[in-house]
């Protein structure tokens, strides 16, 4: 039975990440079976790669028809099979035979997992059979019988699960034997992975040539490519695409990193379950009616594009000509398997934090008193489609973490907290009760017209509703000692004519809706005596620009990268007047 996630309330994310980079652990590009190390090493074709327990890397040189051992250093050794005569289409021709070390022959070894006693497990394409490497390099036949093996995972029992194109997900005990259909529901998988268990029950990450299935006990969620999405299938933040999905390795039971060789890739992928969505308690007055946004992927590093094609380059800006295997390393870096550069590639730093984490709904209770911590509240303007780094919240904790360091001595943390079709009371409600646990300094509350109770012009009547239920929420956080600034959100269509276009011509709404809207919100914080940003005139400035840079998307409401900057550059400019870390600040 395949669920859609329904349900999201709030969600939290901390600290900012480091940018993004890819280094070269071993191979020069040029095909060649040399062992070395780092760029005096050469790979043919390096497809599959796993971790074992000292670091070392496995690499499965499936054209080399050998097994490699890449060490920390780089240092690269052949821990099994051999040949010699490289074809003239740049392959060992295949064999099979049992062995130690370079008496071993293989048939284009694709997929490798290893124990946690360095035992290496081979997925063996041209054959069809599972092959097990001792730590003295001694192959052996583990299991015959499959058909078309790629990737292989290990589970916390030892036994083998293999993604066979032809007969499914496979799984082998550890003591090897006849191969048994796991019934994971994938008919033509490609890749696997699994994640620690979590209440008993381990995480399957499985690819196909359709997307990524991901199944937890008796509950399977689809997320599947643009160009095959289906009924049933998990909505994607901001609709991205998943690419083509190959290799996978889960870092927990919700997020997974994978290998795109189509589009030149390695991406990663974060959702929730709808058992976890279930458990959510929402505050009041917010509908359990608004739909979920369920699962969000982002590209770590590469182009991401077909047709840009695969080339390389390390740093930030890294590019990928057909990465394949991926495997995580104990330090958290990303090992992948650059088969077209013919290189073992490094990826660390990459960004892994997203809002929807039910997990993380309220920070973590504080270590030390060495933190300054700001909750950022609002609507899904405050995230969406971003990764840590070029969100609000990051790109301002970022700018304002050395004023704060320098006044107290504290390190400043920002926390994304993300309503979607809330009301003000459900805000408030959340708001106060965040205060109330002492886990965070200030609030920056961040809303928008769909926070009030009427479409429009705000009747008299509403609009001192509003101002005194401001102005309680400011006193609430008061009497826990935690400031709070707050800023309206000018509504898409009030914006500017130039901004959101698109979405205003295929809406036939091109005049604006609410015009009023700056006056009502900047007058409403003014009245409930709450310190504000002004986002108008912030927005004014840039769309009178002679180079003007959209602030809105052409594809939906919330703010371009360009506009995120703006936004967190006018909470930055508020926050730096008020200072609310300041021990002279009043709450």
């Amino acid at each position: 039975m395949v669920f859609v996630v329904a349900a999201f309330a709030a969600a939290l994310v901390p600290l900012a990440a480091r940018a993004t980079t890819v280094t070269t652990l071993a191979g020069d590009g040029a095909p060649g079976i040399v062992d070395g190390t780092g760029r005096a090493a050469r790979f043919l074709l390096p497809v599959g790669v796993a971790v074992g327990p000292h670091g070392d890397v496995y690499v499965a040189d499936a054209a080399a028809q050998r097994i490699r051992i890449v060490s920390t250093d780089g240092t690269v050794r052949t821990l099994a099979g051999g040949g010699d005569d490289v074809s003239p289409d740049g392959w060992i021709p295949q064999a099979e035979a049992d062995g130690t070390g370079t008496a071993a022959r293989f048939s284009v070894p694709l997929g490798i997992a290893v124990a946690p006693d360095g035992t290496a497990y081979v997925a063996e394409t041209g054959t069809g059979n599972i092959r097990k490497i001792a730590p003295d390099g001694t192959v052996t036949t583990f299991a015959r019988g499959l058909r078309s093996p790629h990737q292989i995972a290990l589970d916390r029992s030892g036994a083998l699960y293999v993604a066979d194109e032809r007969l499914g997900v496979v799984r082998i005990p550890k003591e090897g034997g006849v191969p048994a259909n796991a019934r994971l529901g994938v008919p033509a998988p490609l890749g696997i992975a699994i994640a620690d268990e979590r209440g008993g029950e381990p995480t399957f990450f499985v690819s196909d040539r359709h997307g990524i299935v991901i199944i937890q006990g008796a509950q399977v969620l689809r997320v599947d490519a643009l160009e095959f999405r289906r009924s049933g299938s998990l909505a994607i933040e901001g609709d991205e695409d998943i690419g083509s999905a190959y290799a996978l390795t889960a870092l927990d039971d919700r997020t997974v990193a994978f290998t795109d060789p189509r589009g030149h890739a390695v991406r990663m992928l974060r959702f929730e379950s709808s058992t976890d969505a279930a458990r959510l308690t929402a505050p009041a007055g917010l509908s359990d009616r608004v739909p979920a946004v369920a699962a969000a992927t982002w590209i770590v590093a590469g182009s991401g594009s077909p047709a840009d094609g695969g080339a390389f380059a390390d740093g930030s800006d890294a590019r990928f000509n057909s990465p394949a295997g991926i495997a995580l390393a104990s330090d958290g870096s990303l090992v992948v398997a650059d088969a077209g550069n013919r290189r073992i590639r490094l990826v660390r730093g990459d960004d892994r934090r997203f809002p929807l984490d039910a997990d993380r709904r309220w920070p973590p209770p504080r270590g030390s008193l060495d933190t300054y911590r700001i909750a950022y509240v609002g609507n899904s303007a405050v995230w969406w489609d971003t990764t840590w780094s070029t969100s609000i919240p990051g790109l301002a904790e970022r700018a304002l973490a050395p004023a704060v360091a320098a006044q107290t001595g504290k390190a400043l943390e920002l926390y994304a907290v993300r309503f979607i079709g809330a009301k003000l009371d459900a805000f408030a409600s959340y708001v106060e009760t965040l205060a109330d646990t002492r886990l965070i300094d200030a609030v920056v509350l961040q809303l928008g017209d769909d926070a009030l109770p009427v479409a429009g012009p705000l009747p008299p009547a509403v609009r001192d509703q509003t101002v005194r239920a401001l102005s309680d929420v400011r006193t609430r956080l008061r009497a826990d000692g935690v400031a709070l600034l707050a800023g309206g959100m000018p509504s898409d269509i009030g914006i500017a004519p130039v901004e959101g276009t698109y979405l205003k011509l295929q809406q036939d709404a091109l005049r604006p809706e609410f015009p009023g809207d700056e006056a009502a919100w900047n007058g409403m914080f003014r009245d409930a005596g709450i310190p504000s940003y002004d986002l108008w005139a912030a927005y004014r400035t840039e769309i009178a620009a002679r180079r003007h840079e959209a602030i809105i998307t052409s594809e939906d409401v919330h703010p371009t990268p360009h506009g995120r900057e703006l936004i967190a550059r006018a909470i930055e400019d508020a926050l730096l007047r008020e200072r609310p870390w300041s021990p002279s600040a009043g709450g």
